[in-house]
């Protein structure tokens, strides 16, 4: 069933596909309860020659095997590591080793840019570029469990040698559009580890802040923070500890003693009466007002200081964009990205640099300083130069 079942069969596995350009890569892993990710099967192909084993399963639940040479092929600068959606795969291996493997290829990312859409799945790409119907019954399994399956390995090494052929159809692709270089912008942005895990003190700007004075703000940080480290150091789910309403509310109430614990509606009983309370109840106590996060009023107003006029006619430029470059819509630019450029003289979003730039980005400005104009014409969309003084 293709497991590697010692260390000698991994590293004698790992030997060869460390000769080779490229390699596919998958995990399989839960995290329903925990804060990182519990890593439960590593599948690994590669383009194989005169019937070499080109295909594996690894299974990291087993504590008698070493994986140091999967792990260094993972930082092997001549290899090149291929993933489809790759940014759980990768924050899941940096959470491990402490490194994003090098160099990557997120398959899912390519295939945006080649005209396959948003974000389109793993099965539909196999479909597109093999031919091939996969069976995905076995998506939602229990991967902590032992023995893996018959059905489920085959599902497993699927999302790997299927995998191998998709990369080559959308390489050669990329390289008849001479679009490579977009591709790897991305796979430098999806390899910046700050991404992955945040900072704990920064912790606070992912909650939904309507206002406040500067005790709200110092409680509302500071809870943030201790969640982050506490979820971060006993490795469970942020929600295990309390919930943004929970922030929020305990901000607002701000309670010192266990009766007012008690009152509040977010907060779960065993919370209120074990080591969280207690926690909580320090923290409001000992917030310090002048340490409050700085907040500028644009921060609570971000919904109110663009045009949303502009926005909407920059959405359909976005749409006409998209479709002219055979680029995805998503990976050119977000909301956020309209709402930058809509608001600001010198707009810093990705959207109007690099590549983007070329396809979006220059005309986005243009039709924002009433350099063009978009028109319908014949049912098709149009765009046409602005007459000055008209």
């Amino acid at each position: 069933m293709n497991i590697l079942s010692s260390t000698r069969e991994i590293d004698t596995f790992i030997i060869s596909a460390s000769k080779k350009p490229f390699v596919t890569i998958d995990t399989e892993f839960i995290r329903e309860k925990t804060y990182y990710a519990d890593l439960c099967l590593i599948q690994i192909a590669f383009k194989g020659e005169n019937g070499e084993q080109d295909s594996a399963l690894i299974d990291p639940l087993n504590k008698s095997l070493d994986l140091t040479s999967f792990f260094d092929l993972m930082k092997d600068s001549t290899v090149l590591k291929v993933f489809h959606a790759a940014r759980q795969d990768l924050e899941i291996f940096f959470s491990i080793s402490g490194y994003i493997p090098n160099p990557i290829f997120d398959t899912q990312i390519a295939a945006m840019v080649c005209g396959f859409g948003d974000q389109i799945s793993y099965e539909k790409l196999v479909k597109e570029c093999v031919g091939v119907s996969l069976d995905k019954s076995s998506r939602f399994s229990n991967w902590a469990y032992r023995p893996l399956t018959s059905e489920q390995c085959r599902y497993a090494i699927g999302d790997v040698t299927f995998l191998r052929d998709v990369y080559l159809y959308l390489k050669a692709k990329l390289d008849e559009n001479e679009r490579e270089l977009w591709v790897k912008e991305e796979m430098e942005r999806l390899c910046d580890t700050k991404s992955y895990f945040p900072d704990p003190s920064e912790a606070w700007r992912r909650i939904k802040i309507r206002g406040g004075n500067s005790k709200y703000l110092s409680i509302l940080r500071d809870l943030a923070e201790f969640r982050e480290k506490e979820a971060q150091n006993k490795n469970i789910n942020r929600r295990k500890i309390f919930s943004d309403d929970a922030i929020l509310e305990i901000a607002a109430k701000k309670p010192v003693n266990s009766s007012e614990l008690s009152k509040l509606r977010f907060l779960p009983k065993e919370s209120q009466k074990n080591w969280i309370g207690k926690n909580i109840q320090a923290i409001v106590i000992n917030a310090d007002p002048t340490k409050a996060p700085n907040i500028s009023r644009d921060f609570y107003q971000k919904d109110d200081k663009y045009d949303h006029n502009l926005v909407e006619l920059l959405k359909v430029l976005l749409t006409f964009s998209s479709e002219q470059s055979g680029v995805a819509s998503k990976i050119i630019a977000s909301v956020d990205d309209l709402k930058d450029i809509a608001s600001n003289n010198r707009p810093v979003s990705k959207a109007v640099n690099g590549w983007r730039k070329e396809i979006f980005g220059s005309s986005a400005l243009k039709l924002k300083n009433g350099k063009i104009a978009l028109s319908i014409q014949n049912g098709n969309l149009k765009i046409i130069k602005s007459t000055p003084g008209k």
